[in-house]
Order: C-alpha cells, then sequence, then structure tokens
C-alpha cells in the first residue's frame, strides 16, 4: 500500500502509515433468566473507527497546506471518503480527533515534517452535498461509481491497465529520485578522494537505468494514454509530467554515464544534479494529477495489472 485519500487529501504511505488501528464492535442486550447463564440479544453493529498515524514532508508535498485542510475537514464535520491502496474503499468517515507534532522547522518557523495522528469514525447515511473529494468524484461533482460502473468495458479495462501502468511508474521514479540523490549526497561528502565518489557511479546508474527503461516505455504509449483517458482529471498533466520527466532522468543518465571515464566530480556532475533536480520538481508537479488518476482506479475496485519481472508491485 503506497497511498492514501481522504476525501481530497492525498497522503503517500512509503514509508507510512506508522499505525494504522481499527476498532469494530457489536452490541447486545443482556437478558437475564430464572435459572443459567442470561441470554444475549444482537441488538446490531457499531460505528467503525480508524485511528491512522501519518508522517507529512515538504518534499511529498506542502506540509502546512495539507494539515490546515484536516483541521478545516475536522472543523467542518463532513463525511469524507477513505480510500487506501488501490481499491480499498473503506467508507465515509468523519474526523473526530486530530492530533499533530512538528518534527523539523525551517527558520520562518514553517513545519517541514509533521506527525499526525487522524481519529476517524464511519459515517453511515445520506452525505447530502458533502465533500467526498477526488476518491468520489472526477471533473465536477459526479459520483465515480455511477459515472464507471464496475460493469467492465474492454475500452474501460484497457484504459485502468495503461493508467495503473503510469501510476506504478511514476511512483518508481519518486523512488529512484530519492536513491540517486541520496548517493549524490555521498559522491559530494567524497569529494576529496575522487576515487571513492566515482566508485558510486555504477548505483547512480543502475537506479536510473530501471527507472528510465519503463518511462520510456510509458512515453512511446503517449498516442494510446492519451486516446483511452479523454475526459479523465488529470490525465492529460500526467502524460506531459511523464514525458518531462523521461527528458530530465535520460539527461541524468547521460551525464552520469560520462562521469565513468572521468578522474574528478567535473561539470557533468553538475549537470546530471541539474537533471535529477528537474526531474524531482516534475515528480512535485504531478502529485495532483498522479492522485486523481489514482483516485479513479481506487474507486472502480478492479485488481490491477500484475507487474512484471522487475516492477515493483505497488498494492497492500
Amino acid at each position: 500500500m503506497n497511498f492514501a485519500l481522504l476525501g481530497n487529501i492525498a497522503f503517500d504511505l512509503l514509508n507510512a502509515p506508522s499505525a494504522f488501528d481499527e476498532r469494530r464492535s457489536a452490541t447486545y442486550a443482556e437478558h437475564a433468566v430464572l435459572s443459567g447463564k442470561p441470554r444475549l440479544q444482537a441488538m446490531g453493529l457499531e460505528l467503525t473507527e480508524i485511528t491512522l498515524q501519518l508522517k507529512l514532508h515538504h518534499q511529498l508535498a506542502p506540509v502546512g497546506e495539507r494539515y490546515q485542510a484536516l483541521i478545516t475537514a475536522k472543523e467542518k464535520q463532513e463525511a469524507l471518503a477513505l480510500v487506501l491502496g488501490w481499491s480499498q474503499f473503506k467508507g465515509n468517515f468523519v474526523i473526530t480527533n486530530l492530533e499533530s507534532q512538528a518534527l523539523l522547522c525551517d527558520e520562518q518557523g514553517n513545519a517541514l515534517a509533521r506527525e499526525v495522528s487522524i481519529t476517524l469514525r464511519e459515517f453511515v447515511g445520506n452525505t447530502g452535498n458533502g465533500l467526498l473529494g477526488a476518491a468520489l468524484s472526477i471533473g465536477g461533482n459526479s459520483p465515480l461509481a455511477s459515472i464507471l460502473p464496475k460493469g467492465l468495458t474492454d475500452f474501460v479495462s484497457k484504459t485502468a491497465q495503461l493508467v495503473n501502468k503510469g501510476i506504478r511508474i511514476y511512483r518508481q521514479a519518486r523512488q529512484t529520485i530519492t536513491a540517486v540523490k541520496d548517493t549524490v549526497a555521498i559522491m559530494k561528502a567524497m569529494a576529496r578522494n575522487p576515487s571513492q565518489a566515482l566508485a558510486q557511479l555504477p548505483i547512480v546508474l543502475g537506479n536510473l537505468g530501471k527507472t528510465t527503461q519503463g518511462l520510456a516505455e510509458m512515453v512511446g504509449l503517449g498516442n494510446s494514454f492519451s486516446m483511452l483517458t479523454q475526459g479523465l482529471a488529470g490525465a492529460t498533466p500526467f502524460l506531459n509530467g511523464l514525458i518531462e520527466l523521461n527528458t530530465a532522468l535520460n539527461t541524468a543518465q547521460m551525464e552520469f554515464k560520462r562521469g565513468l571515464n572521468q578522474q574528478n566530480l567535473g561539470e557533468w556532475f553538475d549537470l546530471g544534479i541539474k537533471a535529477v533536480d528537474e526531474a524531482d520538481n516534475a515528480t512535485q508537479a504531478m502529485t495532483k494529477s498522479a492522485a486523481e488518476l489514482t483516485a479513479w482506479i481506487a474507486i472502480r475496485g478492479d485488481t490491477p495489472e500484475p507487474a512484471t519481472q522487475g516492477e515493483t508491485q505497488w498494492t497492500v
């Protein structure tokens, strides 16, 4: 599981939630009898309660913006759709408790990382015109479930497979960028010992190679993606983002390959870092469109396309 949607608030769960507690209960009336143990009578089910502990980090999306969205949702007391993983639509919930602790702040006091604990209580009944968010809507406020029922046509099924593929590659690229930036930081620290620094290049190129291959394939399917996803919110900016991401990571790969024959961290190193930063910016710009497409997949409740050998399966 690597994402969650609560209303229109998206969380990246690559390393979270650090806790997920779910409480389900039933109510019974106890009746005394003249002899023997009392009898129980089933009265009904109690509302499900879920507690999530999450970490918000500025590298994924603005911390203050998402935290304020949670506060607003709690204060409006609206029912929000909760979706976990690819297809786990858990139901509608209200926020009954919200606790937070700032873990890291910048010089102006803005939180760069925040740990959040959210208590959700199941909402049963008419949600009216409440905010169900990206998890249940596409375009305006139209429920996805009514637009695209689970009785699939071949066309919609092919669309889902292609969108699944794009989301997997996008998330793999994000992990690759993080890994490459970590290795580059190590290389910078070893700048006074070029031989040790250059010894890290195969790691960088190995990470880039796995992702650029998938990106090239996805960009090659661009025409099909555009045709199949007409009308889906976020589809066009997502594809444009993949193209930009592909260009940036290919440039980074080319520059770091150039460094294999060098004796020091020269111009190629700076150009490679610049390309990785551009790729990172591209993924940040794709956050909203990726969440919209992910929500479209999740609410349809289909089994995602199985991962091929060498790809990471991003399901629960």
